[in-house]
């Protein structure tokens, strides 16, 4: 809104510019106190008051809106924001705002489709605004419309002048889970195979993908996807290995496992997962002493490790040490059910997401051991 402020001698604040002077009222500079200090009720009451007194005062509208929405009034922003919508000589960056704020008001009511109309509005007279296109993806998000969501990221990393087609692959892995849980399979692995021409080397999308070929017990094409993931992030062989194991079993392939975990562990020689893997496979194959020391690494990298303790006592336990396995116990006792928690929200899970469903956050899942432990 362009046009000078000043004040008149009776302390008056006015606002001029070529349609005209707009007073702004000691009722609304009071107001504007209340917000920043966070009285919201009493900036409502003083909103009114001044677009009573003076109607012309378009921001006092758009604020009273705003709070009323925040304090759960959605019908009533609403209303407030709408009637704006006819108000003469509006600027185009009024206009713009006021739109956005009634689909804000729209969306907080659930009312999805005049939010999504509203924003399509202002797409109408200006498409360079990031924010608009933020809450369409919410929107579409929401509504489980996938491909509208997916198209809408595209467009806002060409505002934010950002390409990713790491994230775009992440979102089709995203969306392919989603139509697999609903057990739509078509759709999604339609999902994995446009994730995988964005990024191949994606571990989200390698991982689902990998689910969805076992489900169809095309097993040697979910090792192959389940491998991969390994060879690129030896890390992720805590939330893949007992899906490869089933492969290999379910593929008559078992033997060749151990090749494969024991040629990751010479490339990641301090990798724990890997380490219990191996020697719980040298366990079956009666390399016990073989077995016992990899898990004596394993503990020398993580001494609280439960999964490792809980093995080496196993195995302690079957070659008939028992001494060193009450030894082990006392030292150590815990209960190893693998959890994953969110850093950000805090938020627990038994099995690994790619996507906090919490947050929403990508990648962001820590192992942890849930572990209640005594030293005695």
């Amino acid at each position: 809104m362009k046009g000078r402020t000043f004040q008149t001698p009776g302390g008056l604040t006015v606002f001029k510019r070529k349609t005209g002077e707009i007073k702004f009222t000691t009722a609304y500079l009071n107001a504007l106190h209340a917000i920043i200090e966070g009285d919201e009720e009493s900036a409502i009451q003083l909103l009114r008051e001044e677009v009573h007194r003076e109607p012309r005062n378009f921001h006092a509208y758009l604020r009273l809106g705003i709070l009323l929405r925040k304090r759960g009034s959605y019908n009533r922003a609403i209303q407030v924001h709408l009637e704006q919508t006819v108000r003469p000589r509006l600027g185009r960056n009024e206009r713009k705002q006021l739109l956005y704020e009634l689909a804000l008001d729209y969306k907080a009511a659930g009312r999805n489709k005049e939010a999504e109309e509203t924003l399509q509005g202002i797409l109408g007279f200006d498409r360079g605004d990031v924010r608009i296109y933020k809450l369409l993806f919410q929107i579409y998000e929401d509504e489980e419309r996938w491909e509208e969501a997916f198209e809408t990221l595209v467009e806002l990393q060409k505002k934010r002048k950002m390409p990713d087609s790491v994230m775009l692959a992440k979102y089709r892995a995203f969306i392919g889970k989603t139509y697999l849980d609903a057990k739509q399979i078509p759709k999604a692995e339609s999902q994995f195979k446009k994730g995988i021409r964005l990024d191949s080397t994606n571990l989200a999308v390698l991982y689902h993908y990998g689910d969805l070929l076992a489900s169809a017990k095309k097993w040697n094409k979910a090792i192959s996807l389940w491998k991969k993931a390994i060879e690129l992030s030896p890390d992720s062989i805590g939330i893949v290995l007992l899906k490869l194991e089933q492969a290999y079993y379910e593929s008559g392939k078992y033997e060749k496992l151990l090749g494969f975990l024991e040629k990751q562990l010479d490339r990641v020689p301090s990798q724990i997962d890997l380490m219990i893997a191996v020697a719980r496979l040298y366990n079956r194959k009666g390399r016990k002493n073989e077995a016992l020391d990899l898990l004596d690494r394993a503990l020398e990298v993580d001494p609280f490790s439960p999964e490792a303790r809980r093995m080496k006592i196993e195995f302690l336990s079957e070659e008939d040490r028992l001494g060193e396995a009450v030894r082990e116990s006392l030292e150590f006792f815990g209960t190893g059910t693998k959890r994953y928690r969110c850093p950000w929200c805090r938020t627990e899970f038994e099995e690994y997401l790619w996507r906090c469903s919490s947050c929403l956050r990508w990648e962001t899942l820590k192992q942890e051991g849930r572990i209640e432990h005594e030293r005695i």
